[in-house]
């Protein structure tokens, strides 16, 4: 199933329903499409547009790395739990940032 031609339609909704996707697909290229077929489809294209959990969450720690290169007196803060299924990963709990120049302005009134 081509997934580019329907990318866009995923990028104005994300959260449009399978089956309304695949009555369009159906009406589009007349031929069977299943449920599941039609959910890989969605899964495919809306990563190709926001790109894998996993790899968005990789980037956070390259994102507080430069954060904290560019803003030196700044806090930058990334808070890992332990993974349900008990393994060794860790799992993205919260992200903070305190500005230096926010936190001067803040307390010089």
């Amino acid at each position: 199933m081509a997934v580019k031609k329907y990318e866009d339609s995923f990028r104005t909704d994300p959260n449009r329903a399978v089956k309304g996707f695949r009555k369009d697909v159906i009406k589009d290229i007349r031929c069977n499409v299943s449920k599941y077929q039609a959910y890989r489809a969605k899964r495919k294209a809306l990563n190709a547009i926001d790109g894998a959990a996993d790899d968005q969450f990789a980037l956070l720690w390259d994102y507080a790395e430069e954060l904290r290169k560019s803003n030196p007196r700044s806090n930058v803060i990334m808070m890992m739990t332990d993974s349900d299924d008990g393994n060794v990963n860790k799992k993205f709990a919260k992200f903070y940032v305190m500005f230096d120049a926010l936190r001067v302005g803040f307390l010089s009134g």
